[in-house]
């Protein structure tokens, strides 16, 4: 359709005499397309690239074990106090006094940074390869850190 069009309407010498530089179009008018056709053409070519790239896919991932973790990290955040108590005894001992009461208790548990998926560009032609989700089997790790002050009675 666009050949039948050219062959039937373009007609270079109608173009040659209607382009007097300076004239018509104005040096403004020309100054200012040029950057307006690079826009466009741009536009066409990431419209292009992105319909290359196929159809577009959802990936979901959920993992829900929230309440057996909560559980979890209260039994070793337990465990962190007892074990701070138990060093602290043997300092104060040491040291000739006993503990007294518990004046801070700080929390010091830091997390792992989750993975995350990331996309990458297709390569060769055809449909991007799917992206893995950041899951791997194997085992998981929890742990919990307080700090506790406690006073020394002497």
């Amino acid at each position: 359709m666009v050949i039948v069009g050219a062959l039937l309407v373009f007609s270079p010498q109608t173009l040659i005499d209607n382009i007097s530089l300076g004239v018509a179009p104005t040096w403004t008018d020309f100054l200012v397309a040029i950057p307006l056709g690079m826009i466009a053409y741009t536009g066409i070519e990431t419209a292009s690239a992105v319909r290359s790239l196929g159809p577009p896919t959802t990936m979901s991932f959920r993992l829900e074990i929230g309440h057996y973790v909560a559980e979890q990290y209260r039994d070793a955040l337990a465990l962190a106090f007892d074990d701070a108590r138990a060093e602290a005894q043997v300092l104060a001992e040491r040291a000739g006094a006993r503990l007294g009461a518990v004046l801070s208790i700080e929390e010091t548990t830091q997390t792992e940074p989750v993975p995350q998926a990331s996309a990458s560009a297709p390569a060769g032609v055809g449909a991007p390869a799917p992206i893995a989700p950041p899951v791997q089997p194997g085992e998981s790790r929890l742990d919990a850190s307080v700090v506790v002050v406690f006073e020394l009675v002497g």
